[in-house]
């Protein structure tokens, strides 16, 4: 059997190094993981705030605006003749004249 030699103490200046060297790595990890996790909270919070799929309004919006158009769809279908109105730019009257199917 051959004896295993024990590892020899370092000196106290390789010993303070690495320690300085441990600390560094343990604050450059923590940083990175806060750098993560306030990236990660902006992008939550942006995509929150613009709506799902970039839909800038909430669904409760959409739902009622959806019921509006279609309530108006179906008034208009009852008069479907065109509809005139008038549009003031820079001064001068341009009449506009729409029509829905």
């Amino acid at each position: 059997m051959s004896k295993s030699a024990s590892p020899k103490p370092l000196p106290p200046n390789v010993q303070e190094r690495l320690r300085a060297r441990a600390r560094r790595v343990t604050l450059l990890r923590r940083r990175i993981a806060a750098a993560a996790a306030v990236t990660f909270a902006l992008a939550f919070g942006a995509v929150a705030s613009s709506g799902s799929l970039g839909q800038a309004g909430t669904a409760t919006q959409l739902a009622s605006t959806t019921t509006q158009t279609t309530t108006a769809a179906k008034s208009s279908t009852a008069t479907a003749a065109p509809s005139t109105s008038s549009s003031t730019s820079a001064g001068s009257t341009t009449p506009v004249t729409t029509q829905q199917s």
